[in-house]
């Protein structure tokens, strides 16, 4: 066919169609070397051309514009290649303006209509019995425009195995579309080259693909170089279009962050353009991952999909990992973290400054599983695996309301933030907001834990039972405000330091709490140098717990050790409204408890403790069951009832100023009537 036109089918069950081949089953479906040039095929209302058959075919600088435009059918297309019953081969599309075809309609698949759709049918009901196939497609030199979709591989809401072979180069597909440019619904990877799409930045380019498409290089300048000449013909040098995805070691790029990664060598670094990427990703490589000026948004919403089965976007199992500068939107109906970090080797992982920011498309999973960083923690540990050299800073973990008031069963909110089992390292200069701790670290067991200079918003620091390959425990610089965890969380829990790991909590804020530091079941620490105030009005604070009981659905069967601690040059103050305690001592496991010495300041390193506070040292004399008593931290099941008794140990309160409304004042300064008065805000056996 010749200098044809072929325009203006319209109404009808079998009208608005330019051109219908169809093909059968059971026989030999013949289309063969067909040739449709220099024709015009526009203003057909449901498919400017419909083949079910052909082979060795050529369609040369062909019109095909406004067609599939029936707003009360489904299957709108400009050309739909739709092979049946048999294997093709050879066909070639060039020189051609396919444009403004194939609306929605009536069609509730996004994917469905395009201006142009290349399919061989295998798909199951109806197509798998007497499969199609098609080798060699060519698409070259085209205008291409949607409105919806450009070009389509495959049917829509199917996986076919076919067309394989295929050439897409040097077309211009506009941007203009509301779904993809390119969209791939077949078994295989499409690559695609050299072809304009509107723009010339990576991460507009990259979203224009579904997923399954290769697609670089691309062209950088959209210009039709001859204009007199049929179809689309570009400007020379201008396909060197990068992916959004740079291997910067390499000089490399790549349409996603995993190709860039399973092509990476270890120490590369890859940068990532702005933009929004919808993946999971297995980080098997030594690799840095960064930013390349603003963070790129990482926001997988498909199906969870990892071989491991972990609900994470990123999965790290090597060592010497950085992650840099993105920004995480997790889905928590879908996933629990960020990054999960977990193999039997993942030391001087680094993640900085970055964004996990929670939200939810539908109800939230479990909430153990809800951990922003996950570092061989909980069900991901591998025993031994101790990783150390840790490394997080300045990240922002935040917290989604959804509604008021607080509620952590309906809000998109993380478990915790940064939580490691085994694990060593420096956590510094982080913004956090959880549920139960912002930051938890268990069983270290790879040197020093520090925990430095971070804003501490959600529920507070949880360390706990160390093993004998930690190093010292550091705990300095922090603002914890205790605003969001006011139930019966305390700000900092430092919990069984059997192992008698040196530990320094100092030069922290704790504001806004109700229960500022637990120490359970633990052993040389010096709490020194910090500032305390309460949230405001309220009566029954605690600035400081020391207790023989580690506070876990555990502690009945848990094993007990020396408790002990030095309290220095620490100011305590009230909340407005006289109540509240400054300190207090507690007995609540009584069966083996055993004391060192208790520390409660030194000459010229007083603490303070300012007015209002009703209690300023309390040395608790319950006894009886842990529960059910007047402890509501205590009710934890019955594997934690203990048998409470009173403080068994004397704290001298000497070296210590306390304002009983004369100013602050050591007691040896104090007159008579003082001195009364301070009587009355100690806890009996305190002297």
């Amino acid at each position: 066919m010749d200098s044809s036109e072929v325009k203006g089918n319209g109404i009808g069950v079998n009208n608005g169609f330019g051109i219908f081949l169809a093909a059968t089953t059971p026989g030999t479906n013949t289309a063969d070397n067909i040739t449709i040039k220099n024709s015009d095929f526009s203003n057909n209302l449901k498919k400017g051309m419909y083949f079910e058959k052909l082979r060795n075919a050529l369609i040369d600088n062909v019109i095909i514009d406004n067609c599939g435009t029936d707003a009360a059918y489904g299957f709108n297309n400009g050309i739909d290649i739709n092979l049946k019953y048999d294997s093709y081969s050879n066909i070639t599309i060039q020189n051609c303006s396919i444009t403004n075809s194939g609306v929605m309609g009536t069609a509730t698949d996004v994917n469905n209509p395009s201006a142009l759709a290349i399919k061989a049918r295998d798909d199951s009901p109806s197509y798998n019995t007497d499969p199609a196939t098609l080798t060699g497609f060519t698409l070259k030199n085209c205008f291409v425009s949607g409105p919806v979709n450009g070009l389509r591989f495959g049917e829509f809401n199917k996986t076919n195995n076919s067309p394989t072979g295929n050439t897409v180069i040097e077309n211009h597909f506009g941007g203009a579309y509301s779904n993809k440019a390119i969209v791939n619904k077949t078994a295989n990877n499409i690559s695609v080259s050299c072809n304009w799409y509107g723009s010339a930045v990576p991460g507009t380019v990259f979203a224009l693909h579904g997923s399954g498409i290769s697609f670089i290089p691309f062209l950088t300048n959209g210009t039709d170089d001859q204009f007199s000449t049929p179809g689309f013909q570009i400007v020379p040098g201008s396909c060197n279009g990068l992916g959004p995805v740079k291997n910067i070691t390499q000089i490399t790029s790549y349409p996603t962050i995993q190709l860039a990664v399973n092509a990476a060598n270890n120490g590369d670094v890859i940068e990532i353009d702005p933009g929004t990427y919808n993946e999971q990703v297995l980080i098997n490589k030594e690799v840095t991952i960064k930013n390349s000026g603003v963070k790129p948004v990482i926001n997988f919403t498909g199906t969870p999909a990892l071989v491991s089965g972990k609900l994470t976007i990123f999965e790290i199992t090597v060592p010497n990992v950085t992650i840099d500068s993105l920004d995480f939107e997790v889905d928590l109906s879908k996933l629990g973290s960020a990054i999960i970090a977990s193999a039997s080797n993942i030391n001087n992982l680094s993640i900085k400054n970055n964004d996990i920011n929670p939200y939810k498309s539908g109800t939230l999973i479990s909430f153990g599983l809800r951990n922003a960083v996950n570092i061989n923690y909980g069900s991901y540990r591998i025993s031994n695996a101790n990783p150390s050299n840790i490394f997080a800073e300045k990240n922002n973990i935040s917290y989604n309301f959804y509604g008021t008031p607080l509620d952590p069963n309906d809000d998109a909110g993380f478990r915790s933030g940064f939580a490691t089992d085994e694990g060593g390292g420096t956590f510094t200069l982080n913004t956090i907001q959880t549920i139960s701790s912002d930051i938890e670290a268990r069983f270290g067991g790879a040197g020093d834990i520090n925990v430095t200079s971070n804003n501490i918003n959600g529920a507070g620091v949880n360390l706990a039972e160390y093993n004998g390959g930690a190093g010292n425990i550091n705990v300095t610089g922090n603002i914890f405000d205790g605003t969001f965890g006011n139930t019966y969380s305390s700000s900092l829990r430092l919990k069984n330091n059997q192992q008698i790991k040196t530990t320094l909590v100092s030069g922290n804020t704790f504001q806004n709490h109700n229960w500022g530091i637990s120490l359970e079941n633990y052993r040389a620490v010096t709490i020194t140098n910090n500032t305390f105030t309460p949230v405001s009005a309220s009566t029954v604070f605690r600035h400081i717990t020391v207790n023989t009981k580690l506070l876990a659905s555990s502690s009945a069967t848990i094993t007990q050790t020396a408790i002990d601690a030095a309290f220095t040059n620490n100011t305590f103050n009230g909340s407005g409204t006289p109540g509240g305690t400054g300190m207090a001592f507690y007995n609540h496991d009584s069966d083996n408890d055993t004391y060192g010495t208790f520390t409660l300041g030194s000459s010229g390193n007083e603490n303070n403790f300012n007015t209002g506070i009703a209690n300023f040292i309390a040395l608790d004399p319950s006894a009886g069951p842990s529960w059910p008593s007047a402890f509501p931290e205590n009710n934890l099941g019955a594997g934690a009832i203990t048998t409470m008794a009173c403080w068994a140990t004397d704290v001298n309160i000497e070296n210590n100023k306390f304002d009983v409304g004369s100013g602050l004042q050591l007691p040896s300064a104090m007159n008579f009537t003082q001195r009364t008065i301070l009587e009355t805000a100690l806890i009996p056996q305190t002297r």
